[in-house]
């Protein structure tokens, strides 16, 4: 391809008659200052003049015009080739989807936290951020179209739909390929909407993930459709469905997790697999489903039926139960259960009956609670103590307290060590901050800290900017085995929505992804002091970034919880993907887990790594654990399997991006050997 040299290629010749034209310039000044008169004799000239003049400037238009277009095809060139060499573009193409992501991740973020947003944000707008980066250069548009999984990680399509919708929503689903769909409908006109779910129920054998807020009306779409083969999880809102009945979820055989607002299961059955359910008990009809469903292990209840005539309930696996009300403890019993979660009472005032129907839940369930949550006007003054003396309480380990104004007293019945004898963790959510009131807390923490066994304490705030906190009250409080840390407010009556979340993985491993040569600091760090370190370091990274990664090893230690009666320390995955899904930075992503250590690090990373070097440094691990032990990295336990024990080992690897100083992978590592060894045991174990 070849482009214009320079101005000279363009034939512009100084012609005579524009020389002849230069030379009467002199009259026509003369004239038009008015000290020479216009005689009869210059009209001929002046007009000749004119006419020539005329004649010529359509052809010095045509040349300009055709300098500035050969001016602008210089100027795309030299940008195309300029951008070639833009940092950016030396980004790997999964860093610049997770950079995709993540845009995209903060867009419907402020969705979710501005309600005025939150209607006018939906994935047909074509100002959204796939839609928008996708326009930017030809580079990002192919990155995106290459990404089916970019596309359906999250399709929200919401009414009023404009006349365009069905075209664009039909190119989004182009985009998506095969992949399986994150899906969320809203539709409020049963006339105007059809189009657009008539598009949607093609691609109902792809569904993964559904939450749909519609009319009856609308629902008439899903009757025809038999089979879901990919549903995991589904989230039913119908305005006026108080009559409505539905089979649909019945074909979904991998369906797990169910939230039915304002419905019971008798009016939407539901499969034997569910494990996590949310809804409402409307009718007797619903506790007898409810006990059929044979692997519920958590539960939402929302209770709209009197319970004085219903017979008792066992839920025999169900392990975690959220309640909004104190009323569906009188007819539950759930043996298994762990985690109990009481949301605060809103009408009445608070009885001696409420502490009832606490107790005699726990003792017909006979179950030993390891979390507690209670939201406020639950406990008077005088009972709190009687609650935590039950047998069922004495294994809790993590205790949540919602505390209304002058109900300091629930918290100094804690100060006794034999009060909740196994409590690790203790979370305050104050609604008003008083002096009094954290005097008293401060002593509470303090004689529990000196005991022994309380590990962290969170302290939450209902305006994070109306508190008087001194710093320094805090850190007087931490050392190497106790944490205080003020966190972001989170009451009892949000905790159903991470009682929900998906079971972690025994073994897992985590990839981060981190930029940036300097400390990661959050908002809980302003008041953590340095914690000893609770995994073991191998880097291959150049020492500018080794303070990254100190501080990298900090943060993931705070997700390593003691474990009772030996202090036994391990891992708390579903802690540590909390801690990422609320870390407020841009510096630091969550890539995936993988079940693999030594091959993931050496083919998924492409690291320059000695794989040889990688499996001697973690068999050499446990041929001392020991050591390994001393050191901190490393805990024995004993297993529930009969006769056997096992040891939990923790590593961070990091390594290196090529030609990306700035970045670096984090590989989170926890390895469990399970088998019959003794606490002292160093032998070699083969096959890691």
């Amino acid at each position: 391809m070849s482009y214009p040299g320079d101005c000279g290629s363009i034939n512009l010749p100084l012609e005579s008659w524009l020389k002849a034209i230069q030379g009467s310039d002199s009259l026509v000044s003369q004239i038009l200052r008015g000290s020479r008169p216009l005689l009869d004799s210059d009209h001929s000239l002046l007009s000749a003049e004119i006419v020539e003049l005329e004649q010529q400037q359509p052809m010095y238009d045509a040349q300009l015009q055709e300098i500035q277009l050969r001016r602008c095809a210089l100027l795309e060139a030299l940008k195309s080739r300029k951008s070639i060499y833009a940092p950016i573009r030396r980004l790997p193409r999964d860093i610049l989807i997770e950079i995709f992501h993540s845009v995209c991740d903060s867009w419907w973020q402020e969705a979710d936290e501005d309600w005025g947003l939150r209607h006018r944000r939906h994935s047909l707008a074509v100002s959204g951020p796939l839609w928008v980066l996708g326009r930017v250069c030809g580079l990002w548009r192919h990155t995106l179209h290459a990404s089916p999984a970019s596309w359906a990680r999250k399709l929200v399509v919401q009414a009023p739909f404009s006349k365009y919708a069905p075209e664009i929503l039909q190119t989004y689903l182009e985009h998506t390929g095969e992949h399986l769909l994150n899906l969320e409908v809203c539709c409020s006109n049963p006339v105007t909407d059809d189009k657009i779910l008539s598009l949607l129920v093609q691609s109902c054998q792809r569904w993964k993930n559904l939450r749909i807020i519609a009319t009856k009306q609308h629902m008439r779409h899903f009757k025809s459709m038999s089979q879901f083969p990919a549903l995991q999880t589904i989230d039913i809102e119908i305005y006026d469905g108080y009559d409505y009945h539905s089979d649909m979820c019945l074909g979904a055989p991998q369906l797990w997790q169910a939230s039915l607002r304002g419905h019971g299961i008798h009016q939407i059955k539901l499969p034997p697999g569910i494990t996590h359910f949310s809804g409402y008990i409307t009718c007797l009809e619903d506790f007898r489903l409810l006990a059929e469903l044979p692997n519920l292990r958590r539960c939402h209840l929302v209770m709209r039926l009197a319970t004085k005539e219903v017979p008792v309930v066992t839920i025999a696996q169900l392990t975690h139960l959220y309640v909004d009300g104190v009323d569906v403890l009188n007819v539950l019993s759930a043996p298994l259960l762990s985690s109990l979660t009481i949301n605060r009472i809103t009408q009445g005032p608070r009885s001696s009956s409420t502490q009832e129907y606490i107790t005699r839940f726990l003792h017909r369930s006979r179950c030993h609670l390891e979390s507690l949550s209670v939201g406020k006007a639950i406990f008077t003054s005088a009972t709190p103590s009687r609650v935590f003396a039950l047998e069922a309480c004495s294994t809790i380990s993590r205790l949540k307290l919602e505390l209304p104004p002058r109900m300091i007293n629930i918290v100094e019945a804690l100060t006794s060590p034999s009060v909740l004898p196994n409590l690790h963790h203790l979370i305050l959510c104050l609604s008003q901050h008083s002096e009094d009131e954290w005097t008293t807390i401060l002593h509470v923490v303090r004689s529990r800290r000196d005991a022994g066994l309380l590990k962290l304490v969170e302290v939450q705030f209902k305006d994070e900017y109306d508190y008087h906190l001194d710093s320094g009250d805090i850190r007087t409080l931490i050392r190497d085995d106790h944490e205080m840390r003020v966190e972001k407010w989170n009451p009892p009556h949000q905790d159903h929505w991470y009682l929900l979340d998906q079971p972690s993985q025994v073994f897992f491993q985590t990839l981060l992804h981190i930029n940036k040569p300097y400390p990661i600091v959050s908002f809980k760090e302003n008041f953590i002091a340095n914690l000893a370190l609770a995994f073991d370091q191998f880097s291959k990274l150049p020492e500018t970034l080794e303070p990254t990664m100190t501080e990298v090893i900090k943060l993931v230690g705070h997700s390593v919880k003691s474990n009772a009666p030996t202090d036994t320390k391990r891992f708390n995955r579903k802690d540590f993907k909390a801690s990422l899904d609320r870390y407020p930075g841009t510096d630091l992503t969550f890539d995936m887990f993988k079940t693999t250590i030594a091959q993931f690090l050496f083919d998924a990373l492409q690291a320059e790594v000695d794989l040889h070097e990688l499996e001697t440094t973690i068999e050499t691990t446990f041929t001392h654990l020991k050591e390994k032990k001393e050191k901190g990295v490393a805990d024995f336990s004993k297993c529930s399997s009969e006769g056997n024990s096992s040891w939990e080992y923790r590593a961070v690897f990091a390594i290196p991006l090529a030609d990306l100083s700035n970045y670096f992978y984090g590989l989170v590592t926890t390895i469990k050997l399970e088998g019959d060894h003794r606490p002292d045991e160093a032998r070699r174990h083969r096959g890691l």
